[in-house]
């Protein structure tokens, strides 16, 4: 004897936006060439290295850092101390060079942080 069965099936599937995701690609492009940039002033020894060290004692991968800023940005601060400063002055610059359209109005309370994120929004 056979039996017939109904089976069903129920799911969703949720894209993102297109035009959202290709600003976020856009932006996680632009920030990922912009760190490679600044970190090749050390070498690329030295910089392979910085990738392999925010891996193995911060859980950061390459590819992970423009979802990841603050906790790269206190890594630095762990790995370099006060000279992160002058990384993230040379990503600021790269990124400009980049992106020349886009201004950020640097106040009292501006951090790096603060600047990538208002960029993440521009774009």
């Amino acid at each position: 004897m056979t039996q017939n069965q109904i089976l069903e099936f129920a799911f969703e599937i949720a894209l993102e936006n297109p035009k959202e995701l290709s600003r976020k690609v856009v932006f996680e492009e632009a920030f990922l060439e912009a760190v490679d940039s600044a970190l090749s002033v050390l070498g690329d020894q030295s910089k392979c290295a910085v990738y392999q060290y925010l891996k193995e004692n911060f859980g950061i991968s390459k590819q992970e850092i423009p979802r990841e800023v603050d906790s790269f940005v206190k890594s630095l601060e762990r790995i370099f101390g006060q000279a992160a400063r002058l990384i993230e002055i040379r990503i600021i610059t790269k990124l400009h060079q980049k992106i020349p359209a886009f201004f950020f109005s640097a106040n009292k309370g501006f951090s790096f942080v603060d600047y990538v994120e208002a960029l993440s929004l521009f774009l």
